[in-house]
């Protein structure tokens, strides 16, 4: 709760929790490395930590930056209910599939495609059109509607998360409601920066670095 209100609150500045996410300016290249890291758990270890401080009033972005012995101590209270839960669902697969089938269908999908997909959809939402150079301050306020597949809906955005425009200047409206905003905004003219596909915009953004074409 704490990563995401701030998220709204400091959309891409240097307070942003999703700033580990993507940055606006990032190039192709960096986001490519980063995409790649999430495959071998980095970007789920960074959010683990982000996740489990447990005085907001202290909260920091990189907390990973000033580790210590009295940080993983406070993170047990926070992680006692997610342990709970996780143990509950290690006791599910047990029963059923086997307990190897936990490590595989849920673990390591969670640490590895699921930072990946979220990171695809934070940089499609959040970063500057390849070659994009902002001229004012407020320029760093980005955020993007998309269109999206069927699959990029069932596999990445499945409860409206794709009205993510609507979402930031509405962050009250549930999910549910976001769609009936979007036209709303549309019939009354307000224009809606919208995108036509998450990993289509990745792939735009980091083919045009790789082959010079961005600048």
């Amino acid at each position: 709760r704490q990563a995401h209100m701030d998220h709204h609150l400091y959309l891409n500045t240097a307070r942003d929790p999703d700033i580990i996410l993507s940055q606006p300016e990032e190039s192709g290249r960096k986001l490519l490395a980063n995409l790649l890291q999430d495959l071998v758990f980095v970007l789920a270890v960074k959010r683990f930590l982000q996740y489990f401080q447990s005085d907001p009033s202290n909260y920091s972005v990189l907390p990973w930056r000033t580790l210590s012995v009295a940080y993983f101590t406070r993170m047990l209270k926070p992680i006692g209910l997610v342990i709970l839960a996780q143990a509950g669902l290690f006791l599910v697969f047990a029963m059923t599939a086997g307990p190897t089938f936990y490590l595989w269908f849920h673990v390591l999908p969670i640490m590895t495609l699921y930072p990946f997909q979220i990171r695809v959809r934070s940089i499609a939402e959040h970063s500057f059109e390849p070659g994009y150079a902002p001229r004012l301050s407020d320029d760093i306020w980005v955020a993007r509607t998309s269109r999206l597949n069927m699959f990029e809906r069932i596999i990445v955005a499945p409860f409206g998360q794709r009205y993510h425009y609507e979402h930031h200047v509405f962050p009250g409206v549930p999910n549910c409601n976001l769609a009936k905003v979007h036209r709303l905004l549309i019939d009354a003219g307000i224009p809606v920066p919208v995108n036509t596909s998450y990993f289509g915009f990745v792939t735009r953004k980091i083919l045009m670095d790789l082959s010079g074409t961005a600048k």
